[in-house]
C-alpha cells in the first residue's frame, strides 16, 4: 500500500513498520515476486519463456466475465478461466486517507500445481487461465499489497474447488471469490487473441532487411507487437497449448531467418555496386571512389602517413575521394560512417581527415575559418573540386560495404 508521507514524518510505512494505531496490521511480509525481463526486440525462445513465467497476462473484461458466471455450476474445468475478485478489510488497508489503500495482486496455486502471480490492478478482478481443474482439487491463494519497499501479506487462505463460485477465505485481511468463465467466452477471446497474433506474425514475416536503415531495417517494433500479442493469448492458456505453441515456432522461425536475409541482401547490394576505385553516385554531394582499404597489420602502413590520433587508433582505415557537384563545407561530425560485414555486423567510424590532392592529411576538426564559412564548418570543397577523406572504423570482422549518412539517405560504397 502506497501511503503519502508527510513532511517530518519517520519512515514508519516505507520501510515495513505498522503505524503506531494500527496495532492488528499484520506483520508477514511477501517476498515480491521475481522480475522477468522480456527482450522485446528478439523473438526467441528464451523471451517467450520469459514472457510465460512472468505475471498471468489478464483477459480483458474480467468484471463481465466474473458477472456472468453469477451461480454457474461448470464443474470440471479443461483450458478454461478462473476469474476472482479480491475483497480486502480491516488492518488499516482500504483506508482512503492513504492513496486509496492497498495495491493488491493475487498468487494462486491449484492442487500441487505451479503457483502463478498476477500484478495489482485498481478493480481487484484477475484472471488465471486454467489447463485442468477438478471439484475437490484445491485452491490456496495469498493477498499481497504490492508496496514500494515491502510487500505486506494481506491474507493466506484455501479452499476445495466447488465446481462453480468457490469462496476462500484469506484471513486475516480479505476474501477472494472465484468463478468459473463461461466456456463460449473463453473460447471466443482466444480465437481474437490467436487472430491479432496471426496479424503480428504477417506483418512482421513481409519485413525485409533495408541496408540503409537503423539496425539494417531490424523490426524491433514489429517484435514488441509479436511478444504483446502472444501475451494477449497466454491470458487463456499456457505455451504447450496447441494454437500457441505453433505461432511461437513460426516466431522463431521468422526471426531466426532474419541473418540469412541480411546476408542475401548484402550479397546483392555488392553486386549492384560499382567495384572498389570507380566512383559511386552520391546524391546531394556528387560521387565517392574507395582509393584504399587496410585492416590490422596492414593498416599499420597506412596509418603512418595520417598523423590523426583517430585514425591511428582505428581497426581499419579507409581512402575516399569525394568530388563534388556543387559546394561543400565539411564539418567534424557532418557524416554517419558505419561498416557492414557479410553478415550484418556493423563496425562504427568517423570521417577524421581531410587532405587536397597529394597533399597531407590534417584532421578534419582542424582548419582555418578564413573563408568567412558559418560556425562549425572547417573545409570548403568547390563545385567541381575534389578533395580526400581517411575514415577510421572500429575493430571487427572486415566490411564488404561501407554506409555514409552524407545530408540525406545513405550512400552505400562497396568496399575490397
Amino acid at each position: 500500500m502506497k501511503r503519502t508521507l508527510l513532511v517530518g514524518a519517520l519512515c514508519m510505512v516505507g520501510c515495513g513498520l505498522p503505524w503506531p494505531w494500527r496495532r492488528d496490521e499484520p506483520k508477514q511480509v511477501a517476498r515480491k515476486p521475481a522480475a522477468v525481463q522480456v527482450l522485446e526486440t528478439a523473438l526467441d525462445r528464451a523471451a517467450f519463456q520469459a514472457l510465460a513465467a512472468g505475471p498471468v497476462p489478464q483477459a480483458p473484461g474480467a468484471r463481465a466475465l466474473y458477472d456472468a458466471a453469477e451461480g454457474a455450476r461448470v464443474g470440471p474445468l479443461h483450458d478454461g478461466l478462473l476469474v476472482c475478485e479480491a475483497r480486502v478489510h480491516g488492518a488499516g488497508y482500504d483506508d482512503g486517507l492513504f492513496a486509496g489503500g492497498a495495491d493488491v495482486f493475487l498468487r494462486l496455486t491449484i492442487g500441487d500445481g505451479e503457483t502463478r502471480f498476477t500484478q495489482q490492478n485498481g478493480l481487484r478482478m484477475y484472471t488465471f487461465p486454467v489447463a485442468s481443474l477438478a471439484p475437490g482439487d484445491r485452491l490456496d491463494v495469498s493477498v499481497i499489497d504490492d508496496d514500494v519497499f515491502f510487500d505486506d501479506t494481506i491474507g493466506v487462505g484455501g479452499a476445495p474447488y466447488t465446481g462453480g463460485e468457490t469462496r476462500v477465505d484469506t484471513p486475516p485481511g480479505a476474501v477472494v471469490t472465484c468463478r468459473p468463465a463461461a466456456a463460449g467466452a473463453v473460447r471466443a477471446g482466444r480465437r481474437q487473441a490467436l487472430a491479432q497474433l496471426d496479424r503480428a506474425l504477417d506483418r512482421r514475416a513481409r519485413v525485409r532487411p533495408d541496408l540503409r536503415a537503423v539496425d539494417l531495417g531490424y523490426p524491433a517494433q514489429l517484435n514488441g507487437e509479436v511478444v504483446a500479442a502472444a501475451r494477449g493469448v497466454l491470458a487463456y492458456g499456457t505455451l504447450a497449448h496447441p494454437g500457441l505453441a505453433a505461432r511461437v515456432e513460426r516466431a522463431i522461425a521468422i526471426d531466426a531467418g532474419w541473418a540469412d536475409a541480411v546476408r542475401e541482401a548484402i550479397d546483392a547490394e555488392v553486386r549492384s555496386l560499382p567495384g572498389p576505385g570507380s566512383p559511386t553516385a552520391a546524391p546531394e554531394v556528387g560521387s565517392l571512389t574507395v582509393d584504399r582499404v587496410a585492416c590490422g597489420a596492414e593498416a599499420t602502413a597506412a596509418r603512418d602517413g595520417i598523423d590523426v590520433v583517430p585514425v591511428r587508433n582505428s581497426g581499419c582505415v579507409v581512402e575516399l575521394t569525394l568530388r563534388a557537384d556543387r559546394e561543400l563545407r565539411l564539418a567534424p561530425a557532418g557524416w554517419s560512417v558505419e561498416g557492414i560485414a557479410a553478415r550484418g555486423e556493423l563496425s562504427v567510424g568517423a570521417v577524421e581527415a581531410v587532405a587536397e590532392g597529394e597533399g597531407a592529411w590534417r584532421s578534419i576538426a582542424d582548419g582555418s575559418r578564413a573563408d568567412g564559412s558559418p560556425a562549425g564548418v572547417v573545409h570548403l570543397v568547390p563545385a567541381g573540386g575534389s578533395v580526400r577523406l581517411a575514415l577510421g572504423l572500429a575493430s571487427g570482422p572486415r566490411a564488404r560495404l561501407l554506409r555514409l549518412g552524407v545530408r540525406g539517405a545513405p550512400v552505400l560504397l562497396r568496399l575490397p
